[in-house]
């Protein structure tokens, strides 16, 4: 093999100064592009584990008193019986749309005013809908006092 033949195999081609430019604009677009992304999932993440810890309960058997001094008011109350025990329901307002609900929080109340149980969206909750929203249901006004004993 000559050199002449080896010469040609390995010559390179250049590449226009504007093209590289151009090239790097892209690249750093579609990185500039992909952080953004990043930081809108990580903030809609951070933001959503914020919310559901401010909505939780802060101890289990906690008594409806308490619970209302700690939360922002109910926007329903509804009054269910099951088995012949009567059960408050408060239901929270809707979460912001950009965490994309399907329910509100809801919590339930013992006839004694104790939580028995909550969850972070009543849409999305199978158990706690059959559990809670196949029972006789009364909606009750705003309660502005305690409303215990039920």
């Amino acid at each position: 093999m000559s050199r002449d033949s080896l010469d040609h195999s390995f010559r390179t081609t250049t590449v226009p100064l504007s093209a590289t430019i151009t090239m790097l604009r892209r690249l750093l677009q579609s990185i500039g592009w992909l952080i953004a992304l990043v930081l809108a999932m990580w903030l809609w993440v951070h933001s959503t584990q914020q919310y559901y810890a401010s909505i939780a309960p802060s101890m289990p058997g906690l008594r409806y008193s308490v619970f209302r001094e700690q939360h922002e008011p109910a926007s329903n109350y509804v009054l269910t019986d099951s088995a012949g025990n009567k059960y408050l329901e408060s239901i929270a307002p809707l979460p912001p749309m950009w965490m994309l609900p399907s329910g509100a929080p809801a919590y339930v109340f013992d006839a004694k005013g104790v939580l028995v149980t909550w969850t972070s969206d009543s849409g999305d909750d199978p158990t706690y809908q059959q559990r809670w929203r196949s029972l006789p249901r009364t909606k009750l006004p705003d309660l502005k006092a305690d409303p215990y004993p039920l």
